[in-house]
């Protein structure tokens, strides 16, 4: 169940003890999941509840290289594990972003270059065009 999913409730008895109670069992990559999760109950003024509740070795394993540690998931409050853990996933996030601009800016060399080529065989400029391909291919090795 996520994006596009309500959980329906037709039960009035369950209705009158405080609703659909959603439990989160993994920490999301994009916060906005996060946020989709959490109002998938109580919709349309109808009850409902929400709580996450995550696995210390989850946590362990996808954090451990930026630093979180077991003995600390056991000190921390949760509102300051929480703030931790979305930090961490701000971070992860903003390395993701700038690998994205560095292919996206390699993107758009490759493509002034392609459309030089082209321009040059458009021309009927088959030495400007030949030069563009030997130069290419030295690039890449071949």
């Amino acid at each position: 169940f996520g994006r596009g999913m309500d959980f329906m409730c037709h039960d009035d008895g369950l209705l009158e003890a405080g609703g659909v109670h959603i439990i989160h069992t993994f920490f999301c990559v994009d916060k906005s999941e996060e946020v989709q999760i959490q109002g998938r109950t109580a919709r349309q003024g109808k009850k409902g509840s929400y709580c996450m509740l995550l696995c210390d070795e989850d946590l362990l394993k996808r954090f451990a290289p930026v630093g979180l540690e077991e003995n600390s998931l056991a000190q921390l409050p949760a509102r300051q594990l929480y703030d931790l853990l979305d930090l961490h996933r701000q971070r992860f996030k903003n390395v993701q972003y700038a690998e994205v601009e560095g292919k996206l800016a390699k993107a758009q060399e490759q493509e002034a270059s392609t459309m030089k080529y082209f321009d040059a065989l458009l021309r009927g400029d088959a030495a400007r065009a030949k030069r563009f391909l030997e130069e290419h291919y030295k690039s890449k090795g071949s």
